[in-house]
């Protein structure tokens, strides 16, 4: 079989390279295209991505500034106690409920620590009290433990009568009724680090 002349003549080979090179070039310039244009977006995107989070290290130091004036300001509050730790501020709490009992005639019969725990960066200091307290001293009592600096909140109180609660002897002049309290006090100290 003879292929005819005018197929291998020098146009039709120009038309061929020319055809062979516009589809090497189709099929080597649209993957390349597509490439860049899909590299290009990705670009495009990780920069906008950079400048989000320099924007946010750019921040950081005001941010650390503020928490630090505000960690000052928590640990300077005169409503918490101020103390490096939990044992420390528990014997602060019971130093000052001493004080306070002592000053209202009342006797500290028990105490119990209970579990700390911790509230928003605030640690929960918990002291269960067994009183013993004069009937005339009840009032000015709670009233002093409310009212303390640092503060002091009752959480839960039982009060009973004590057992000298008897009937009167005539004649003798009695002492005067005590009341058994049983009240938990709470007090907060700052722990966030």
């Amino acid at each position: 079989m003879d292929i005819p002349r005018s197929w291998l003549g020098p146009e039709a080979a120009r038309k061929a390279a020319i055809t062979a090179t516009i589809l090497a070039l189709a099929v080597i310039a649209v993957p390349l295209t597509t490439s860049f244009w899909a590299l290009h977006s990705e670009t495009s995107e990780a920069l906008s991505q950079l400048g989000i989070y320099r924007a946010e290290m750019d921040l950081k130091p005001k941010l650390e500034a503020e928490l630090a004036a505000t960690k000052a300001r928590a640990a300077n509050g005169t409503g918490l106690i101020v103390a490096d730790d939990s044992a420390l501020a528990e014997a602060e709490l019971q130093r000052d409920m001493k004080s306070l009992v002592e000053n209202n005639a009342a006797e500290v019969r028990s105490s119990q620590t209970s579990s700390k725990k911790a509230v928003g960066g605030l640690e929960e200091i918990a002291v269960q009290y067994d009183l013993s307290v004069p009937i005339t001293r009840l009032s000015p009592l709670l009233y002093a433990i409310e009212s303390h600096s640092p503060y002091f909140f009752i959480d839960q109180a039982a009060i009973s009568g004590g057992l000298a609660w008897q009937s009167p002897q005539i004649g003798k002049k009695q002492p005067e009724p005590k009341l058994d309290v049983r009240l938990t006090v709470r007090a907060y100290r700052w722990s966030a680090k």
